[in-house]
């Protein structure tokens, strides 16, 4: 009987895979099909304000001061 381990990611894990750093454990448990990849909610909360800074260059609190956030998210 095939018994996968499941890896929880952390979101900094993730940050650094999008900004193309340290990728190499990453990219070893998305592709090892033993691993099954869990991501909580608060860890994809916590990537997708790491993702606004990364993509808008700015602090979120100014992207959403200068409404920048919903041409960021498309």
């Amino acid at each position: 009987m095939f018994m996968s381990s499941r890896i929880f990611l952390d979101s900094s894990i993730l940050v650094e895979s999008t900004k193309g750093n340290r990728t190499d454990l990453f990219d070893y448990l998305v592709l090892n099909d033993k691993y099954e990849i869990c991501i909580s909610q608060i860890v994809l909360s916590e990537y997708t304000f790491y993702l606004l800074i990364i993509e808008g260059g700015k602090a979120p609190l100014t992207l959403k001061r200068d409404k920048t956030i919903p041409a960021i998210i498309e």
